[in-house]
């Protein structure tokens, strides 16, 4: 045999021998381990859980989820998973193994963990976020929440999100799940639209009514608008909006924060001071002019008692006289009368005294009269703004001051019941500022002259 042919022979010898050796590597179940157990673990589909139904077919019937629901997860190969959530406990004492959370859209909802269905199944509840501690204290998932149901970006009513899983602070696993999102009701914001018609319409009403002006009386005119309770009305229809549209539009009772309710707080015990100022002065006012009136009505009872006097003493004198002409026997009778007449003249003297003390104050208690007369009742209704910023003087800085934060704090307010969709948590800085607003404001109504009623003048 020539070297060619046992070269040849040699190549092919090799092959046969290395065959078997090739088929068994090839070969799954000779494979050393579990197939199933290393094949990498992936989401293989999603579902919502409702009326005992759940299919994870991708062409099924739009898939809806809104908060409260419950979703499954078909997971490939989960007991590798439920692997690698206890491998890095291992040799490690009092350790604890690491949760696996839902994702959306590759986002890790903390404080969502799995409650275990069949071997290949993971439900999850999608829980409101007042009952995740993880929502109230982590800003990241105040951000993942914001991404998912916020109005920051788009005022889509529903949206295509991806579903998976994963470890605790991991990444997801591979998945192609996707789920339609909910993010707000179209029911529930057709109630919310007819419940805040029914408001303004309420609003409307009270504002005929004169449910927002002064509580001074004033005839023949609407009493003007009181900034404290126009600030008040604000706050409250603000608030009862948010609630509503957080409540109606996501089905979510929103928690109400402290802040809120120091805001209104504040605006509430700021119209209770106004009111109470209010009616100190117009209570002065009318003192001032009744005891005008009653020290008018004293001289004008001293000037008719000095005038009986006189009459009295001049009768007098002539019944003296004509007992003088015709009877001087009567020197007795005579005496009495003359003491009568001596009286007489002294208290004419001493009532004509009183009545040049009042008609010494008349003057200056006329004045202050003619000032508290405008004060004493409700101020005339002019235009909106004159209403709420204007004092004697005109317009008033701490009356636009207080007008201005209440507007800011306000566009603050729905900006992040928008953008976050929850009862916003003010700054106790911002509540420190619209409390020395409403604070100046009291402080300068105190001595501040409201404008002259033209039923007054």
């Amino acid at each position: 045999m020539n070297k060619k042919n046992m070269s040849s022979l040699a190549v092919l010898s090799f092959l046969f021998l290395m065959l078997p050796i090739s088929v068994v590597a090839a070969d799954p179940s000779n494979s050393t381990g579990n197939a199933g157990n290393s094949a990498e673990p992936m989401v293989e589909g999603a579902c919502v859980y409702v009326d005992n139904k759940c299919i994870f077919e991708k062409n099924t019937a739009e898939k809806k989820v809104t908060l409260g629901q419950i979703i499954r997860v078909k997971v490939n190969n989960l007991p590798a998973l439920k692997e690698r959530q206890r491998a890095h406990c291992k040799d490690v004492t009092s350790c604890q193994e690491k949760k696996i959370h839902l994702f959306l859209n590759r986002m890790e909802l903390k404080g969502v963990n799995p409650l275990f269905g069949p071997d290949d199944e993971l439900q999850f509840k999608l829980l409101h976020r007042d009952e995740l501690p993880e929502y109230r204290d982590n800003k990241g998932q105040k951000t993942l929440w914001t991404t998912l149901f916020g109005f920051g970006d788009t005022w889509k009513r529903k949206q295509t999100i991806d579903v998976s899983i994963g470890l605790e602070d991991g990444s997801p696993l591979k998945s192609d799940a996707t789920l339609t999102l909910v993010r707000w009701s179209s029911k529930g914001l057709v109630v919310y639209c007819v419940v805040m018609g029914v408001i303004l319409i309420l609003y409307g009403a009270g504002y005929k009514q004169g449910l927002f002006s002064d509580r001074g009386i004033i005839e023949d005119s609407t009493p003007a608008l009181s900034l404290a309770r126009v600030q008040m009305a604000f706050w409250f229809f603000l608030v009862i909006a948010a609630f509503l549209f957080i409540w109606l539009a996501i089905g979510e009772l929103p928690t109400i924060p402290v802040s809120i309710l120091a805001l209104i707080g504040i605006a509430s015990g700021t119209t209770l001071g106004a009111a109470i100022i209010d009616s100190s002065k117009r209570a002065s006012a009318r003192a001032v002019v009744e005891s005008e009136g009653k020290k008018q009505t004293a001289a004008d009872n001293l000037k008719t008692s000095i005038e009986t006097k006189i009459k009295e003493r001049k009768q007098l004198e002539t019944s003296i006289k004509e007992l003088s002409s015709s009877d001087p026997g009567s020197l007795a009778l005579i005496e009495v009368k003359k003491q009568q007449s001596t009286d007489l003249s002294r208290t004419i003297e001493q009532l004509q005294g009183e009545l040049r003390t009042i008609k010494a104050q008349l003057p200056g208690l006329k004045e202050k009269s003619e000032t508290a007369r405008g004060q004493q009742t409700a101020v005339s209704s002019r235009t909106f703004l004159d209403d709420l910023f204007s004092d004697e003087s005109g317009w008033s800085f701490h009356r636009v001051q207080m007008g201005v934060w209440t507007l800011v704090l306000g566009f603050v307010f729905v900006g992040e019941v928008m953008e976050y969709l929850a009862m916003p948590d003010f700054d106790t800085t911002l509540l420190a500022l619209m409390g020395i607003s409403s604070g100046t404001y009291l402080g300068f109504k105190l001595p501040e002259q409201q404008p002259a009623s033209p039923a007054a003048t």
